[in-house]
């Protein structure tokens, strides 16, 4: 892990885009996802109808692709029969993926999905937090099924 020097909004953006990147590359080790990291986009499929398990990000096209790339990774999805999430953001490219994607038969969700920093440099060590948060390493299969059972409501067979 490493801290930012450059506190400013273009930089908190991109290291708020790359910290969603890399939680869904670090997935790597569950053995119920696939992650491809291609050049021009990252993408998670699984067997699990749960969207956020069956993603893309960090799509970065050239326009001349853009309707080919969507339709075959489109394909994939449907052929598992899953649901897909696609997420674009502020290092989208092009910058209105949105409107192919709509074109596709997608749906956008209305409204910006929030991103947050905080400088850690700032934060007091006497943090309240509530007594029965516990936040805890998940480096195990048992841990790793638990965190998914809760996050997705489906039966894990990590």
């Amino acid at each position: 892990m490493s801290s930012l020097e450059d506190l400013s909004e273009p930089t908190l953006v991109q290291a708020i885009e790359n910290n969603l990147f890399e939680l869904f590359t670090a997935a790597r080790r569950w053995p119920q996802i696939e992650v491809h990291d291609d050049p021009d986009m990252l993408w998670t499929i699984t067997n699990i109808p749960f969207p956020l398990f069956n993603s893309v990000f960090r799509a970065r096209l050239q326009p001349r692709d853009v309707d080919a790339v969507i339709e075959a990774t489109l394909r994939r999805y449907k052929a598992r029969n899953v649901p897909v999430l696609w997420w674009t953001g502020p290092t989208t490219r092009p910058q209105n993926l949105g409107a192919y994607l709509e074109a596709h038969g997608l749906v956008n969700e209305e409204g910006d999905s929030p991103g947050m920093a905080v400088d850690l440099q700032a934060l007091s060590e006497s943090f309240d937090r509530p007594r029965e948060l516990e936040v805890e390493l998940v480096n195990d299969a048992e841990s790793l099924r638990k965190w998914s059972e809760g996050a997705t409501g489906y039966p894990s067979r990590v």
